[in-house]
């Protein structure tokens, strides 16, 4: 069940409070978006997350979302910086840039192929976040790439990758 609430922000039109869990609320915009909110003081500071829109996230789907984040409160955790924390992740072009100005060019005498190498091949990674990029993509990508621009040129920025990963790795 739902109840009508005020709406304090500007952009709200109309909020709904979800009566059989805390701290689930059904927002219409102005623009007529409709979205679930999870809304609940987390560690003394408001917190808002959004859990998703409507019709792609269902009531039953939202509760059960809500009910997870009630979850983590009670034992202490904070969903609100967990999801920061994985939005917060770099993505292969600003691993690159750290590793050039950290390492390649402190170190290597050719960091100027590499950035090369770089921007013509990995273009299609540039903007994914390291969390996304798997192994088996990497892999493809190498394997299309050995295909259109030969198996040397594919190893040699396969390499580079694989370093620029170890990295990462070290950085956690």
């Amino acid at each position: 069940m739902l109840i009508r609430l005020h709406c304090t922000t500007r952009s709200a039109k109309f909020a709904f409070g979800n009566t059989k869990v805390a701290g689930l609320y059904f927002v219409i915009t102005a623009n007529a978006s409709k979205s679930f909110y999870f809304v609940k003081r987390i560690e003394g500071k408001p917190g808002r997350i959004r859990i998703g829109g409507f019709p792609d996230i269902n009531i039953d789907e939202a509760r059960k979302e809500a009910q997870r984040f009630n979850g983590e409160i009670a034992k202490g955790e904070n969903p609100h910086a967990d999801r920061r924390n994985k939005t917060n992740v770099p993505t292969l072009k600003e691993l690159f840039d750290y590793w050039l100005t950290t390492h390649a060019k402190i170190h290597k005498k050719s960091w100027a192929a590499d950035v090369y190498l770089f921007n013509k091949h990995c273009t299609a990674l540039h903007n994914k976040t390291l969390t996304q990029l798997t192994k088996s993509d990497i892999v493809k990508w190498h394997q299309k790439l050995g295909e259109k621009h030969g198996q040397y040129q594919a190893n040699r920025v396969y390499s580079l990758v694989s370093s620029l990963f170890r990295v990462g790795d070290e950085l956690g």
